[in-house]
């Protein structure tokens, strides 16, 4: 079973869904993306998917209000 674990990043708690170990550099690299893209804003707010890559792993990344699902893939 997947579950939501909270993670803390620049004072906001986002629930961080994914089956795959990820690294606590590789989850700040995913999440300033996301915050760079306005993926929280709520006037913003959509379901798309994100791919986003840091170092040799692939992400593709759903972000659902502060719930944040993750899917890994390696290069």
């Amino acid at each position: 079973m997947i579950e939501k674990i909270p993670f803390l990043h620049r004072n906001t708690i986002y629930n961080i869904i994914s089956k795959d170990d990820i690294t606590f550099d590789a989850l700040h690299h995913i999440l300033d993306d996301l915050l760079q893209r306005n993926t929280f804003d709520i006037s913003e707010m959509d379901a798309d998917l994100h791919t986003i890559r840091y170092k040799q792993v692939v992400y593709t990344v759903c972000a659902d209000g502060l719930d944040v699902m993750i899917h890994t893939k390696m290069l």
